[in-house]
């Protein structure tokens, strides 16, 4: 459901002096998109395999055959937040009789305003001035980030602009005219969850954590701007010349890997199972054999944190995002003439010099 409205006015506010402009629109799209999770069957729920040998169905407890009393007490905890195996509504993921598909919609709405204004004031015939002003908001969910069960997404995208352009034309002569310009652009894209993170969390289970893995990160770029170009007519020349400036400000910073992660699999160090265990098992049913001990186990098989510096000093810091500050300076200077040689021959000359930093 998609809704979208603005308007504009302008006009003049004095009578060849001053004039206005201004515009909103704005979106409002309320949708949709489909996901699909894997859960574990009511069995695999209870640590209870199941496999075909050609056509017979066997089933085989993983959790006696390794003399565990109970399912590891982390993963129950996890277990509690995925959803009951009635939820399984399809087989397009999962193996069909261990694990399912559980297909729901999740939130993706789109939220957008932009606001334009524009002021022009012809002070005399030898100065002009104007303004420029522009705002933008464009919040959106990002079910793209998603690896939980919730109906509304935990991970959004709120982004956010300021324009400011401001202009003097000057024309002290028939001969000369001189303009000033500058301006800024602030912004911010950020990529915000509302997941609560314990002191670690877990991959690699047989069924789509509902515990969301996406961590936040962002960027402000904040643009500046400044110009100055003038125009001089003598004769057969048409000399130009001017500087312009721009500076770059841009933090960025991301989270991602700070939270300790213990993935799970039956490694190297561990009693994975064989086919040995189970008589007749495919390779294929093997791996999900594991992948299923592994989870209800909860068998650690690695683990990874990501430690950044806070300063020059600080050393390497738990839980600290990973933030950098970027500066991009740039300066130009430049001088021309276009010479009118001959009524059909005109020759351009110019020098540019350009400072990058």
């Amino acid at each position: 459901n998609q809704n979208q409205f603005g308007g504009l006015i302008g006009g003049p506010v004095k009578k060849d002096k001053l004039f206005f402009y201004a515009s909103y629109e704005a979106i409002r799209a309320h949708q949709q998109t489909p996901q699909n999770n894997t859960i574990l069957t009511a069995d695999a729920r209870n640590g209870i395999f199941t496999y075909n040998v050609g056509s017979v169905p066997r089933k085989v407890n993983l959790l006696a055959l390794r003399s565990l009393s109970a399912i590891d007490p982390a993963i129950q905890t996890l277990l509690a937040q995925v959803p009951t195996p009635d939820k399984i509504n399809n087989a397009a993921v999962g193996d069909g009789r261990n694990t399912g598909g559980y297909r729901f919609n999740q939130r993706d709405n789109e939220l957008n305003d932009n606001v334009t204004g524009k002021i022009d004031y012809n002070l005399s015939s030898r100065h002009a001035i104007g303004g420029t002003y522009l705002w933008n908001r464009y919040n959106v969910d990002r079910p793209d980030a998603e690896n939980d069960y919730s109906l509304a997404p935990k991970v959004t995208n709120p982004t956010h602009a300021n324009l400011v352009a401001v202009s003097w034309r000057w024309t002290p002569t028939a001969r000369l005219t001189n303009e000033v310009r500058g301006g800024f652009n602030l912004t911010y894209a950020y990529f915000l969850s509302s997941q609560q993170f314990g002191s670690y969390y877990l991959t690699g289970t047989i069924f789509s954590d509902p515990v969301n893995e996406f961590q936040p990160q962002g960027r402000n770029t904040n643009t500046y701007n400044l110009s100055d170009d003038a125009a001089y007519q003598r004769g057969r020349h048409y000399i130009q010349f001017g500087f312009h400036m721009q500076q770059a400000r841009v933090r960025s910073y991301d989270a991602s890997g700070v939270v300790p992660t213990y993935s799970l699999a039956m490694g190297s160090g561990q009693l994975a199972l064989s086919s040995r265990n189970l008589a007749g098992v495919s390779s294929t049913d093997l791996a999900t054999a594991n992948a299923l001990l592994a989870t209800l186990g909860g068998y650690v098989d690695g683990y990874s944190q990501t430690f950044n510096v806070t300063s020059r000093s600080s050393g390497f810091v738990a839980n600290a995002p990973f933030v950098r500050h970027f500066v991009d300076n740039s300066y130009s200077f430049y001088a021309q003439d276009k010479v009118k040689l001959l009524p059909n021959l005109t020759v351009t000359l110019g020098l540019r010099y350009q400072l990058p930093g």
